[in-house]
């Protein structure tokens, strides 16, 4: 009986976590699909450590790594793939984020399989991107135009054919981009989100509507701390008199971010010369855990003038930095001291 009750036992846990594990991963979607990245990141990581090949929480933590930028994505993905229960929609997904990545052999051995099963469109996205990195802009619009109008790979080459047209900068190419991104941006899923930040960074929208467009941006909801700092971006161009209100809003929404969402915000900052800012949201404690912060860190006080603060940085302590980098911060640091 003992033997019974323990197996009866062990089982009841195993059966216990699975249910605790997707539940963490609905959850963990339910967040990313309001743009609660870090509550979304917390949940897809606690499910995977409870079941790493349940393919639902494999499938929801694949999701939230991918709508984070975070490459993760791929090797979640790939396990996914690799079980029974994986769909045609993972795979579409999986390819779509091995282009974001920039891994196109991975993303073809999988087009490969949608094209197979009677999708084509996800193979010409693949040698679209194939023609960009060859630096052939024609040959990928031919490609992206020829994805046909019942793929679900159309979406993506809208938008992709978009971002070369506005690129092109002739006044037709810019007003068919434009015509593309209104089409686009109307939508409510990733593709919407992408449709806005694109083309507000592509410049394509007119002047009088780019504040209304950032807004849209801000008020997605999907949006991420990219397509964060890209509507702060427009709303300084479109208005410099509102510069204290929005790096006021850019410190604001990093103040209680990890170290490493807080050095986009920091590059963003110096960016903009407003280094008494930046040091304030990466103070030092937290900049020594991680190399990046630290270095835009130290550029933070160099562009405020401090050198005497920066040699201090250098030789206070453990640095996260390698003897050559460090030794090219002093000798700058001695030059200007």
């Amino acid at each position: 009986w003992v033997v019974v009750f323990w197996v009866l036992g062990y089982y009841g846990v195993q059966k216990w976590r699975s249910r605790q594990a997707r539940r963490l991963a609905i959850s963990a979607a339910e967040y990313a699909s309001q743009g609660h990245w870090r509550e979304a990141g917390l949940r897809a990581v606690t499910a995977l450590e409870m079941r790493p090949d349940e393919p639902q929480v494999l499938r929801a933590a694949a999701r939230v790594f991918d709508f984070m930028g975070d490459p993760q994505a791929l090797g979640l993905y790939g396990k996914l793939l690799a079980l029974p229960d994986a769909s045609a929609e993972d795979r579409k997904r999986y390819v779509q984020a091995a282009i974001r990545f920039g891994q196109l052999g991975l993303a073809r051995r999988e087009a490969a399989a949608l094209e197979a099963a009677g999708d084509p469109g996800f193979v010409r996205l693949v040698n679209a991107n194939e023609s960009l990195a060859r630096g052939d802009a024609p040959g990928a619009e031919a490609e992206l135009r020829a994805v046909e109008p019942g793929s679900e790979a159309r979406a993506q080459a809208d938008l992709r054919l978009a971002g070369l047209l506005a690129a092109r900068g002739t006044a037709g190419a810019r007003a068919e981009a434009l015509g593309i991104f209104r089409a686009l941006a109307v939508q409510p899923d990733n593709t919407g989100l992408e449709a806005l930040a694109m083309a507000l960074s592509t410049g394509a929208v007119p002047p009088d509507e780019a504040a209304a467009w950032a807004q849209r941006l801000l008020d997605h909801p999907l949006g991420n701390d990219r397509t964060f700092l890209v509507a702060q971006t427009v709303r300084l161009q479109a208005d410099p008199a509102a510069r204290d209100a929005v790096v006021e809003a850019v410190v604001a929404h990093f103040a209680d971010a990890r170290v490493e969402r807080k050095a986009a915000a920091a590059l963003w900052l110096n960016e903009r010369k407003e280094f008494a800012r930046s040091l304030e949201l990466l103070p030092r404690p937290e900049a020594v855990a991680d190399r990046g912060a630290f270095v835009l860190r130290l550029d933070a006080l160099a562009g405020a003038g401090d050198w005497a603060a920066v040699a201090e940085a250098l030789n206070d302590g453990a640095i996260p930095l390698d003897g050559a980098l460090a030794d090219l911060f002093r000798a700058r640091s001695a030059r200007m001291t």
